[in-house]
């Protein structure tokens, strides 16, 4: 059995052509996608309560999409979803630990480090991309899923610009409350 050094690593930025969604890795990514569903429902659940989610189209525009995006990667056995899947979860683990510490009354002042995280998610991601656009068209591989991979491009590049605006708008808020606490 080869040690992780010898391995070919390289599936993770670019999986073979022909590949077929089968085995753990694909189980624990069928678990990803089944998980989204659960944040499209509190999603749901937060409207049902009456009270938007900051950011609202932002939050369902995510969460409806990222539904879609996922279900693709497994049905096209799709180069880089391993990665994104990784990342997204580190992510939302993080997340829901800061909504979690809110809920309890303890909120940590730590909240613009989790939407700066997504930032940096996505900016990854098209690093990863760059590494497989390399071993597609450079190293000349046959990555599988590459049209799914340039949809999951313009994807993350829309959530990129999203969660960018959210920052800003973070930023102006904070700066509004203290001009105001100062006057």
């Amino acid at each position: 059995m080869k040690s992780v050094k010898e391995q070919d690593l390289t599936w993770l930025l670019c999986e073979s052509s022909g590949i077929s969604a089968h085995g753990s890795l694909w189980f624990w990514s069928y678990v990803y996608y089944l998980s989204k569903y659960y944040e499209l429902i509190d999603t749901i659940l937060q409207l049902l309560r009456g009270k938007l989610p900051p950011h609202y189209f932002l939050h369902a525009y995510h969460h409806a999409a990222v539904i879609i995006m996922s279900w693709v990667w497994l049905e096209y056995a799709s180069s880089l979803q391993f990665i994104a899947i990784l990342f997204n979860t580190a992510v939302h683990v993080i997340m829901y630990w800061y909504f979690f510490l809110r809920s309890i009354n303890m909120p940590p002042k730590w909240k613009k480090y989790v939407t700066m995280f997504q930032i940096v998610q996505f900016a990854t991601s098209f690093l990863c991309f760059l590494g497989t656009l390399y071993y597609a068209h450079i190293d000349g591989r046959r990555c599988n899923g590459m049209a799914t991979v340039y949809g999951q491009l313009l994807f993350n590049a829309s959530l990129l610009y999203g969660f960018l605006g959210v920052l800003g708008h973070d930023k102006k808020t904070k700066k509004k409350q203290i001009d105001i606490k100062s006057e």
